[in-house]
């Protein structure tokens, strides 16, 4: 079955949040700010970066850097 327009926007979009959030922990003066208006935690970033909420505030935090 062939995947739906929204379906592979919902991907590429989750693949951005995801690279953007590669790019923030690459950089712990970008890094760090973020994770503390979030209450990310080193012990949770995993957990809560399969969130899609989560995703969206990496893609605004970035966005409004």
């Amino acid at each position: 079955m062939r995947a739906s327009r929204d379906d592979r926007a919902k991907d590429w979009a989750q693949s951005l949040a995801i690279e953007a959030l590669g790019f923030l922990a690459g950089d712990i003066e970008r890094l760090e700010p973020f994770m503390s208006l979030t209450g990310v935690d080193p012990g949770n970033l995993r957990e809560v970066a399969a969130q899609p909420s989560f995703l969206v505030a990496v893609l605004d935090h970035l966005a409004g850097d």
